[in-house]
């Protein structure tokens, strides 16, 4: 389930990706009128950054297409999809409420139409999220939620056990004790 994903909890993989490309070759990317015309060694480069091993992009991308987010144009554009916000996960919702919704400064750089998903959904504290465009009905309940992100990360913290040994297991386990007291 994690293998090949260099995403760690709390890590912001993607943030320093544009100061590994240069405006030069975006601009040679951009205005390249055939994939001959392009440098092999820009594609290259644009590849390998997005790719599992290195900062999970792609994977990202293929995640948010597969949930009906965003859509590829046939020229490669990115956009976000029709309806979008009827689509947006639970934790997308958690996202919002608990990190870049507060955020009145957009520290976060959330692009507003990103943030306009605020007026589609209704927290209701404690219990979950439903549309704003009407119904009783809870389309996310908090419970369901924390039970399924309790289980990803004990999933992730076993893997992380296994991957890097016993000497973590250790180290973890007494972080834990110490942390009761």
């Amino acid at each position: 389930m994690f293998k090949g994903n260099p995403r760690q909890p709390g890590h912001l993989s993607f943030e320093n990706i544009q100061f590994m490309i240069d405006n030069d070759r975006i601009e040679r990317l951009e205005t390249a009128s055939s994939a001959s015309e392009v440098n092999i060694m820009d594609e290259w480069i644009i590849t390998y950054l997005s790719s599992d091993q290195v900062t999970g992009l792609c994977h990202e991308i293929d995640m948010l297409e597969s949930l009906g987010l965003i859509e590829i144009k046939p020229g490669g554009e990115i956009r976000l999809a029709p309806g979008w916000q009827k689509l947006c996960p639970h934790m997308i919702l958690n996202e919002m409420r608990d990190s870049w919704g507060k955020d009145i400064h957009n520290l976060h750089c959330i692009h507003a139409s990103i943030r306009s998903l605020s007026k589609y959904w209704e927290c209701i504290e404690g219990e979950g999220w439903r549309s704003s465009s009407g119904g009783e009905d809870l389309a996310f309940e908090d419970d369901e939620y924390e039970m399924r992100r309790q289980i990803f990360s004990e999933n992730f913290l076993n893997y992380v056990d296994e991957t890097l040994g016993v000497g973590h297991f250790v180290a973890r386990g007494l972080w834990r004790c110490s942390s009761r007291n």
